[in-house]
């Protein structure tokens, strides 16, 4: 018998803290409210442990932490959009779509490797921009060197013209 080893290493902080991602590696119409984990994330696996392709739900929301941190409010959101950042393995499988106060999209991650992401949506103050990153990869990898690396991709993607 066979045990599949996984790991999550959490995603950096987001360059954008009004900006929320969370996410399920589950189809859109699968996700549960209380499924969702903040953040991107690299997730270790035993070799040939993944299925491909594999569906990564995300969900976005726009906070204002200014008035209590502890109890952040969410802002109405809308006009969401997703685009690629880099050539990662996976595809947009589902477009943004938005409720009052959080939009939700569905990739679908092709192949093992690292994805990113740049997100923004409109806020009552304008717009908001933040990238996001995911990783299916096996235990082979250097899983911290990896998140160092998706981090310096998250800061230049800010950074790259719109």
């Amino acid at each position: 018998m066979r045990v599949a080893l996984w790991l999550v290493v959490a995603a950096c902080t987001p360059a954008n803290p009004r900006l929320v991602f969370e996410r399920q590696a589950l189809a859109l119409a699968q996700t549960t409210e209380g499924g969702w984990s903040k953040g991107g994330a690299i997730v270790v696996g035993d070799p040939n442990t993944f299925t491909f392709p594999a569906p990564l739900s995300i969900r976005m929301k726009i906070i204002d932490s200014d008035t209590n941190p502890d109890a952040p409010i969410e802002l109405n959101i809308s006009d969401a959009a997703m685009t690629p950042y880099g050539s990662g393995p996976f595809e947009i499988a589902i477009e943004p779509a938005c409720n009052a106060t959080a939009c939700t999209a569905q990739l679908s991650i092709t192949a093992a490797g690292s994805s990113m992401v740049r997100i923004s949506a409109n806020s009552p103050d304008g717009p908001e921009a933040d990238c996001f990153y995911y990783a299916l990869v096996d235990a082979s990898i250097d899983a911290n060197m990896l998140r160092d690396e998706l981090e310096t991709q998250q800061h230049d993607c800010m950074l790259t013209p719109r």
